[in-house]
């Protein structure tokens, strides 16, 4: 019983130093931008469109923000232009099936609708959000 006692504690130790050390990691700036890079070439390929994040910080397990947020319609026009976004999502996400945004925040936005002939230039996302 004490060595499973020892053994618990130790995976316990090592679980919280882990998440100390991703947690740590996460705050350095190369890391940020490394993520936020990922992030913006993933949702390019989902949504595609061309989207850039300038930069990406976690608050707790739930809040992010993302700085100099820009979607980019077909054309390569500036759809949308966002200085600061700040979000919070579901509580323990990754145990769920769906993410839920619970609060959002955007500073500094700029959005630019165009229609074309009979197609607006937001006409690519209607697919994604269907």
């Amino acid at each position: 019983m004490k060595r499973l006692l020892r053994i618990s504690r130790f995976a316990i130790v090592v679980l919280v130093g882990l998440l100390s050390i991703v947690w740590i990691g996460i705050q350095l700036p190369p890391v940020q931008q490394m993520v936020a890079r990922g992030a913006a070439h993933k949702i390019s390929r989902v949504i595609g469109a061309r989207v850039e994040i300038g930069g990406f910080g976690v608050g707790l397990l739930n809040n992010f923000s993302l700085k100099r947020l820009r979607i980019y319609d077909k054309n390569g026009d500036t759809l949308l232009s966002v200085g600061n976004c700040r979000l919070a999502i579901t509580d323990w996400f990754p145990l769920k099936d769906t993410i839920e945004i619970k609060y959002l925040r955007l500073n500094d936005v700029h959005v630019k609708i165009q229609r074309f002939d009979s197609v607006w230039n937001t006409s690519f996302l209607d697919q994604f959000f269907q």
